[in-house]
């Protein structure tokens, strides 16, 4: 098995304990298979975009850190079947593909993402927190979509794209990864309501 970290936070705005309860869980699947994880508390920020936001800096932190490739996995991901061949130290991002529009524009997922400890890879994530850093109302994966297909079109970098039952909030007996969602508010709304009233 390749050497790597799967890495996490999560932030509970107050009165909530959701994403702590996700932590206990996801903590208990991934000893459960003897998987090796770095996964901390963060202070909840002022929403949940903000939140998000932080997103890539952890990343960021955690690949200098560990001085390993790692895979994000958002905190409330549910381990179905983990998926060993993701991690292929062969590229320096390997991702599983929500949908590929008319437009030719490529939907990853952001939940379960590996990241080589490559130069490419690295040069990808400080993009992606630049421009995280830079915003006051938009989503860590509305983000990434933007820069992976920019990285695609314009920059040398080798992508493993894999199908979207890798990572996938439909509850399908092929799903791998369960992405979950809030009680209040899904991703998918929250991405609407952004695309719809505009990103700063």
């Amino acid at each position: 098995m390749n050497n790597y970290n799967i890495i996490s936070f999560y932030s509970d705005p107050i009165n909530s304990n959701y994403y702590m309860q996700n932590y206990k869980r996801l903590k208990t699947e991934l000893d459960t298979i003897s998987l090796p994880y770095h996964i901390e508390h963060l202070q909840t920020q002022k929403n949940y975009m903000e939140n998000c936001l932080q997103k890539p800096r952890f990343i960021l932190e955690k690949i200098q850190q560990l001085n390993t490739p790692v895979l994000w996995m958002d905190i409330d991901c549910i381990i179905k079947e983990f998926p060993h061949d993701f991690i292929n130290n062969d590229y320096d991002i390997c991702v599983s593909i929500r949908e590929r529009r008319v437009t030719k524009e490529i939907i990853p997922e952001s939940c379960f993402v590996y990241f080589n400890n490559t130069k490419e890879s690295i040069n990808f994530i400080e993009d992606w927190v630049t421009a995280s850093e830079r915003a006051t109302r938009d989503l860590d994966h509305l983000i990434m979509i933007d820069l992976y297909n920019y990285y695609k079109k314009y920059k040398t970098i080798k992508i493993k794209e894999f199908d979207w039952f890798y990572a996938s909030p439909l509850g399908l007996p092929n799903v791998k990864i369960l992405m979950g969602n809030s009680k209040t508010e899904t991703k998918r709304h929250i991405e609407h309501s952004i695309r719809t009233k505009g990103r700063e």
